[in-house]
């Protein structure tokens, strides 16, 4: 298992808060959110409309990473637990070809948006680390979580393929071959260094 690293050094112009019932009037009020905009409407509507519901239904979290100085939402996402079925092949490159399961534990990152502000900077791999670090952290501390999985929207932005092929995720074999516009990926979180990155203390970020 990669050791869990924490570093924020890259981006100390940003920090990670936690969408949550507990003090969401306060989070609207402090950080404006309704001017979030990735150019992608479907995105923008599910930060506004949906990620709050989401969360109080146990579908999915939604975290958002803030810009210290001007509180402006640099970007966000959305994580739930999955599961993935893996091929021989794949079992055997993640190591795990002698375990008797096909289904893999996973953490599914559902939704990842970037203000078309900040496009461009780096922080789409950025959040890739920081999923990467909960994840860890969910082996660490609570329930085994192998992989993190991902739609790639390819309809919306034929880039999206690139961008997390450069963050290492892989083609699932066994994804949706019958859709076009997305992408089945899936990185194995024990193959790669992990920078962990700690929610919800803008002090440290």
């Amino acid at each position: 298992m990669p050791k869990m690293q924490r570093s924020q050094e890259q981006f100390p112009d940003c920090f990670i808060d936690y969408f949550n019932t507990t003090y969401y009037d306060d989070l609207m009020e402090s950080y404006d959110i309704s001017s979030f905009c990735c150019g992608i409407q479907e995105y923008d509507v599910f930060l506004k409309d949906n990620a709050l519901e989401y969360m109080r239904l146990g579908i999915s979290h939604t975290y958002l990473l803030f810009h210290k100085e001007s509180n402006e939402v640099i970007g966000y996402f959305s994580i739930s637990m999955s599961g993935l079925r893996l091929t021989n092949t794949e079992k055997e490159v993640c190591g795990i070809s002698h375990v008797p399961y096909n289904q893999c534990p996973c953490l599914r990152l559902g939704k990842l948006a970037i203000n078309e502000k900040f496009r461009r900077k780096g922080y789409g791999a950025y959040i890739i680390e920081i999923v990467k670090g909960i994840a860890l952290l969910l082996n660490e501390e609570s329930i085994a979580c192998r992989l993190i999985v991902v739609d790639a929207d390819v309809q919306h932005d034929a880039n999206n393929l690139y961008f997390y092929e450069k963050c290492g995720f892989v083609r699932s074999e066994c994804g949706n071959k019958k859709r076009v516009d997305i992408i089945g990926m899936f990185v194995d979180i024990y193959g790669q260094p992990i920078i962990y990155v700690k929610s919800n203390d803008a002090n440290e970020a």
